[in-house]
């Protein structure tokens, strides 16, 4: 799905289109971080395929652990104009995923 987000456009730090590697390395680092509980994953499903994503940050600076960070929302060009980036920002806004944040706010 990221390969085909970034081949379509989607700015999530690649240059298109990304390398297989770059591609297994993302979410290699993204399984990391959700195993070790920085992270909360949402992800969309459509007849087994992976239609989207998105990623609430937990690893605040000190100062900031009252909140999170969505990052890196991506819907699969095949899915899109579906309402699935919506769905996935309603979900991952509930009151911090359930990882104690107070607000969750899109990045940028």
């Amino acid at each position: 799905m990221l390969v085909a987000c970034v081949a379509e456009g989607a700015a999530l730090g690649f240059l298109r289109p990304p390398a297989r590697e770059h591609a297994a390395a993302f979410w290699q680092e993204r399984a990391a971080r959700l195993a070790a509980g920085r992270a909360v994953q949402f992800a969309a499903w459509s007849g087994g395929v992976l239609a989207g994503a998105v990623t609430l940050r937990l690893d605040m600076p000190e100062k900031r652990r009252h909140r999170a960070v969505l990052s890196d929302l991506m819907a699969h060009p095949a899915f899109r104009r579906r309402g699935l980036g919506r769905a996935l920002l309603r979900a991952a806004e509930g009151p911090g995923a359930g990882g104690g944040a107070a607000a969750a706010r899109p990045r940028g």
